[in-house]
């Protein structure tokens, strides 16, 4: 044990003891102060240390550390205890292979401390409880799970301050018991480099290990010695791993003497055979420079090929020796002492030093083909005495590449996995390309793996060995027998490797757990080889989303009728002047097209929300005008897809899709097809229109076949990162789960960014990543995780689930504004946890609050989890129903956080922007949030008036009450009766929830963030909810003094006057995408609350309104406050800093 890194926010300076315990030996560190994290902390006893700046010791799964602490908690953010990796915070996950994935923390959503499992079915269970968190205090907390035979129940306790509570579920998901303390059990190298507690402190901190028995095929392979560069070789029965060791002292550069042969016959118990060669037995060789090379076998002897470094000039070259034993010793094979590659042989290389890093292959015809390259790849045939060149170095183009590549075949497909210099990012990520034949040409594929998860190198093997393709890389991160690993002190890793049908690699997550029972994480990423063959998914059904839910009062009511008497005003004729235009039908006669974006590259967009409002609007309401306009349109739209001939519809010509094709340029037309065809789609499943699917169906024909077409894989990826594609996946998706046609699903799949979405199946955020201008775009990544969504209820694909739960945490967790919004000037450029630094005019664009609500929404019908629909309501309270302006329904684009400013809305007919659209479509789709059933129960997911007619029961539910003006919410059955279980959401914000029924006893059970209710119904039960509502501050992740005011679920914004505010300048022709008018900015400044963070009653509620005030400012005048979606016509800022 040498170093202990801990980071405290917020940072204080304090006395406190210390206890480590390790190895039946302890020691108590008196005196330790907390100080800014910026200064180095140095406690030295005996040879102990604790240190800033320095790993942790615990991060060797050799020893099993047990960690418990008192915590004091902040007051923003889920999931408040996390552990450290290179600098991103993570949560922490205690690994434990009988039980699954085990967590504790603290859950700022519901003010309580948590412990969730994942158990061996791969399930979540979740168990929240505890006492109420007040900020500021201190608590005990432990958790532990068990097995209770007696009753056949696993068991989830979680204990706060002596006081435990309870989560059972059915069967035995465990063989063992398991335990957890505050911070964690069992870390996980590759986790932590230290501890952090986010916006809160530590203290009594006590940490107890043992040795534990090593976890056969957990990573590193290889622990006697830290090693590097794996090369691995199957001979037989047996893989044979070839390695250099990394000998630098702490911090120190490269020494790598000699190289290292183990093997093995399972790929986890390994025989070490000792050094087999050394760069000294190169007698021109620098004795320090045993550099990456491979083993390869050629009638029954074995060549070595390595990188090696002249003693006397600043050059490397390529050598090859030779040995008639897999296990060495290996002597050198070129009887005239020379390198079998020098530089000579590649002066055009762009790097010096190109001739590093070979890789051998023998083809199916006993042809041997070397591959190396710095910078550039070479290659070159070998003659079959396999030490001798047969023929031209010959320079390889392959995208992206640095170092390190390794050459495989599988099948008929050539393979190159190799170090890639991947744009933005300052680590080699791997990335692999393919080709049908050595010669060429080479296709990029993309990325296989992320960085190590220490050091700016990574190194590629790839092997198959009985049956199973292995993945093997080298990674700093490592500590062995207590000495840290590093950029020059790193350790051989292996991990599962899986191909898709098409031949493509699947991204590897790189783990601790590697190829050991306990690496969770692959089992879920398990091959879907076949991806359709198995199309059950082992999560529940998903629940039915009741999109006939009618919304009954409320602003929720009013700000519908106040959109759909826009959408009424709109004139289809004028909408389909271009569709008709490109194919030379006649127009009615006077008709004129729309301006605005309906008149430029992305016309059309408009009418495919339009068809989608008016279909949802009529499926709920009936009303037969809505349902007209929609036939009208599906008909003009079939006589467009007639005339043209091929299946296409659309308001542009075909050139458009051509020049995407191309070059990546153009305005978006894919994002305007998709809400086309999805405009169909909905008119078909709203209003039963037939014909919308057939010309629905039609057009996937024709983008199906133009997808066939396009032979440049790798140029379409790199245009799609390039382009605005919207959710066209998505649509073309819901087009296969209508129609099963297989050609469908390919071309939905077609349009998914793998470059996206693997990444975040691995849990890495790379929102913004900056690799193109367009990539780190909001509004469009997020359709594409809608889309993975999708095709996970099509082929239960996990691995496209878990794209989508881990994007959402990224994005929700860490991303959002206090409303709901998310993106600065509609991209993500900071890493997470920056949103303070863009509180500006071009913040939260509404089309994508659109999008993520449509995501909460798929993934609350997946998993039924609470955390889904607690961002659909703050999402849609605080932004959405702010976004209409409630005198003209003009919508809003940006969703200012310029602190002073004021909200702006477009003129409609003047603009149809992107957000004209989706603002026609978000007021009425409020009720499609309200309930959720699978087949006995009825979940109630939010809190708006609104009446659902439960037709598989044969029962009406009406919801009735207005959070806006009460706290009491009542469900009423109006027609029916039966038995049914009702689930309704207990909020995070709800201290005191309570459910009572006037007509009977009401027993209900807490669990997993809702109120259960089992019983039979009938007409005329009511059940009254109460939804007490408090005020609670959260402040911005980085910057705890800026401080957003909440009232249960209401963010609320200070009113800062009306000056400089005309009609003019709210209801505008500029989304000010290029700035903000100097009159956007408040003549005064913004004042600074004084009061306490942690007691709010210096804030006061208004009697019989929504609004609250305050003196406590820091120019001593009174502030008021009110719900943020009414900041209409006023100047307001949503964010203060507080002086507490």
């Amino acid at each position: 044990m040498k170093r202990i890194l801990l980071l405290i926010m917020p940072l204080w300076v304090g006395i406190i003891p210390l206890h480590i315990v390790a190895q039946e030996r302890v020691y108590t560190l008196l005196d330790w102060k907390f100080k800014d994290a910026s200064q180095e902390l140095k406690l030295n006893m005996s040879e102990y240390k604790l240190d800033f700046n320095h790993p942790l010791p615990y991060t060797d799964m050799q020893k099993e550390w047990k960690v418990a602490a008192e915590l004091k908690c902040g007051t923003l953010g889920t999931e408040q205890v996390f552990v450290c990796k290179e600098g991103k915070a993570s949560h922490l996950l205690g690994k434990n292979s009988l039980f699954g994935d085990i967590s504790l923390g603290y859950d700022n959503m519901h003010r309580q401390f948590f412990v969730e499992v994942i158990d061996k079915n791969e399930q979540p269970h979740r168990l929240c409880a505890g006492p109420t968190v007040t900020t500021g205090q201190w608590y005990r907390v432990s958790a532990t799970a068990h097995y209770d035979a007696k009753k056949d129940e696993s068991v989830l306790e979680l204990n706060v301050d002596g006081t435990s509570d309870m989560l059972r579920y059915p069967g035995k998901a465990l063989r063992h018991n398991a335990s957890l303390w505050v911070l964690g059990h069992g870390f996980p190298s590759g986790f932590p480099n230290s501890l952090q507690v986010r916006e809160g402190a530590i203290r009594n901190l006590e940490i107890s290990g043992a040795p534990l028995p090593r976890v056969a095929g957990q990573n590193p392979l290889f622990t006697d010695r830290f090693t590097a560069d794996p090369a691995f070789t199957v001979i037989g029965n047996t893989v044979y791993a070839y390695v250099g060791e990394d000998c630098a002292g702490p911090g120190g550069w490269f020494n790598m003497p000699r190289w290292l042969c183990y093997s093995s016959t399972d790929m986890k118990h390994w025989t070490a055979h000792g050094p087999v060669l050394k760069a000294a037995d190169f007698p021109y060789a620098s004795p320090g420079g045993s550099w990456a090379g491979q083993v390869v076998e050629r009638d029954g002897k074995f060549y070595y090929y390595v990188t090696l470094d002249y003693k006397n000039k600043p050059e490397h070259a390529i050598d090859v020796a030779v040995s008639d034993s897999p296990t060495g010793p290996f002597t050198p094979a070129r009887i005239d002492g020379t390198p079998l590659i020098t530089d000579d042989m590649t002066p055009d290389s762009h790097r010096g030093n190109a001739d590093i890093d070979p890789t051998v292959l023998i083809d199916d015809d006993g042809t041997p083909w070397m591959a190396w390259g710095n910078g550039d790849c070479y290659m070159v045939r070998l003659k079959k005495n396999m030490i001798e060149l047969d023929g031209e170095v010959k320079k390889v183009p392959m995208r992206n590449y640095s170092e390190g590549p390794w050459l495989f075949k599988r099948g008929n497909l050539y393979y190159n996995v190799y170090a890639s210099d991947a744009p933005g990012v300052q680590s080699e990520q791997m990335a692999y390309s393919t080709a049908e034949q050595m010669e060429g040409p080479w296709t990029y594929r993309g990325f296989v793996s992320t960085s190590a998860n220490h050091g700016f190198t990574i190194h590629p093997s790839v092997i198959q060995f009985k049956g199973k393709w292995y993945y093997i890389y080298h990674d700093g991160s490592y500590q062995l027998e207590g000495a840290p690993g590093g950029d020059c002190r790193r350790s051989v890793c292996a991990e599962n490797l899986y191909f898709n049908t098409d031949g493509t690699m699947q991204f590897v997550p790189l783990t601790q757990e590697g190829l050991s029972e306990k690496n969770d994480l692959l089992s879920t990423l398990r091959s879907v080889e076949g991806r359709l063959q198995d199309k059950k998914s082992r999560q529940p059904t998903p629940l039915k989303q009741w999109c006939t839910t009618q919304i009954t009062g409320g602003d929720w009511l009013l700000l519908e009728q106040k959109d759909m008497e826009f959408v009424s005003s709109l004139s289809a004729d004028r909408l389909l002047y271009f569709f008709r235009q490109r194919v030379g039908l006649p127009q009615p006669e006077g008709c004129f097209p729309y301006g605005g974006w309906e008149s430029t590259d992305l016309k059309g967009h408009t009418l495919g929300h339009y068809l989608t409002t008016l279909s949802l609007f009529y499926f709920q309401s009936g009303d037969t005008e809505a349902k007209k306009t929609v036939d009208y349109i599906v008909g003009v739209l079939r006589e467009v897809q007639m005339k043209g001939g091929s299946g296409y519809v659309s308001a542009f010509g075909e050139e458009m899709l051509n020049r995407v094709e191309t070059d990546g340029s153009g305005w978006a037309p894919y994002y305007t097809l998709h809400k086309i065809l999805q405009g169909l789609l909905d008119a078909h499943r709203y209003t039963g229109n037939e014909m919308a699917l057939t010309i629905a169906s039609e057009m996937g024909d024709y983008i199906y076949l133009r997808t066939t077409r396009l032979q440049d894989k790798e140029l379409w990826r790199h245009n799609m990162d390039v382009q605005e594609v919207g959710g066209f996946a998505e649509a073309m998706l819901n087009l296969y789960q209508e129609t099963k046609h297989e050609q469908h699903l390919k071309a939905g799949q077609f349009f998914q960014q793998t470059d996206k979405l693997l990444p975040s199946a691995g849990g890495h955020d790379i929102l913004d990543d900056k690799r193109t201008p367009n990539f780190h775009h909001a509004n469009s990544t997020i359709p594409q995780f809608i889309a993975a969504e999708r095709e996970y209820e099509i082929s239960g694909d996990k691995t496209l689930l878990l794209a989508a739960v881990n994007f959402w945490k990224h994005v929700t967790l860490h991303r959002t504004y206090c409303n709901g919004s998310t993106g600065y000037h509609e991209h993500w450029n900071l890493p997470p946890d920056h949103i303070g630094e863009e509180l500006d005019g071009q913040a939260g664009e509404t089309c994508c609050t659109n999008n993520l609500i449509k995501l909460s929404n798929d993934l609350f019908r997946i998993t039924r989890q609470p955390q889904y629909a607690e961002y659909v309501e703050r999402a849609t309270l605080n932004h959405i129903m702010g976004s209409i302006n409630p005198e003209n329904a003009n919508f809003m684009y940006f969703h200012t956080q310029l602190p002073g400013s004021f909200k702006t809305y477009g003129k409609n007919t003047d603009v149809f922007w992107c957000c004209t659209g989706t603002g026609m479509e978000n007021h009425v789709r409020y009720g499609q949030s309200v309930f959720f059933s699978d087949a006995d129960t009825l979940y109630v997911s939010q809190f708006f008036p609104a009446q659902l007619n439960w037709t598989d029961k044969k029962m009406i539910v009406e919801q009735t009450g207005d959070l806006t003006h009460d706290t009491f919410i009542r469900i009423r059955i109006t027609k029916g009766s039966g038995r049914a279980v009702l689930k309704i959401r207990i909020p995070s914000w709800c201290k005191g929830f309570k459910a009572t029924c006037a007509k009977q006893d009401l027993h209900y059970e807490t669990r997993d963030g809702y109120c259960i209710i089992s019983g039979s119904w009938k007409q005329g039960d009511v059940i009254s909810v109460h939804l007490p509502m408090h005020l609670r501050l959260e402040h911005l992740p980085s910057q705890p003094h800026i401080v957003a005011l909440y009232y249960g679920p209401f963010a609320l914004a200070a009113d800062m006057g009306t000056e400089g505010i005309t009609e003019d300048r709210v209801n505008v022709t500029d989304n000010y995408f290029g700035g903000y008018p100097s009159y956007m900015q408040p003549a005064d400044p913004i004042p600074a609350l004084t009061g306490s963070r942690t007691n709010l009653d210096w804030i006061r509620k208004t009697e019989g309104k929504l609004e609250f005030s305050t003196t406590a400012t820091s120019d001593g005048n009174p502030v008021r406050f009110v719900p943020l979606y009414k900041t209409f016509g006023i100047r307001f800022t949503d964010y203060m800093k507080l002086n507490d």
